[in-house]
């Protein structure tokens, strides 16, 4: 983790980094949306990053408990820690085995998101889309 390169491609990719979350799409969005709806689109950024976190937790959460639960040595994931000799082992090695199937999982569903991503419509592209034309600024009365 604290190696140089680690360090970079985090900074580049954004990965992990508050900050990344924080400013760089909020300011995308304020950047394409009009200016009276600037609160509704930075709150609609954080709403769904908030529940992509939580929805995220809770379903792989679930597929580690159920993979530990279908592969380890009885018990669910907290009963790991009162575990002794040989079966702690097994344990451990469920556990890792688990979390393996589950980091991979999720990896395939952030690259399948990344596809998606890729085929929404372009800024300007109006091709094949019915978007109503930008809202104009208000003129004061």
């Amino acid at each position: 983790m604290g190696s140089p390169v680690f360090e970079r491609s985090r900074e580049l990719g954004g990965v992990g980094d508050r900050r990344q979350r924080r400013w760089g799409h909020p300011l995308l969005v304020q950047d394409s949306a009009p200016r009276h709806q600037l609160g509704v689109a930075t709150t609609a950024v954080r709403f769904f990053q908030t529940l992509g976190t939580a929805l995220g937790t809770a379903v792989l959460g679930s597929a580690l408990a159920r993979l530990y639960a279908a592969h380890g040595p009885g018990g669910d994931i907290t009963a790991l820690a009162r575990l002794t000799g040989p079966t702690r082992a097994d344990g451990v090695r469920a556990f890792a085995d688990a979390s393996q199937v589950v980091f991979w999982g999720g990896a395939g569903l952030m690259a399948l998101a990344a596809l998606l991503t890729l085929r929404l419509p372009k800024r300007g592209d109006t091709k094949g889309t019915a978007t109503p034309p930008r809202e104009t600024e208000p003129v004061p009365a």
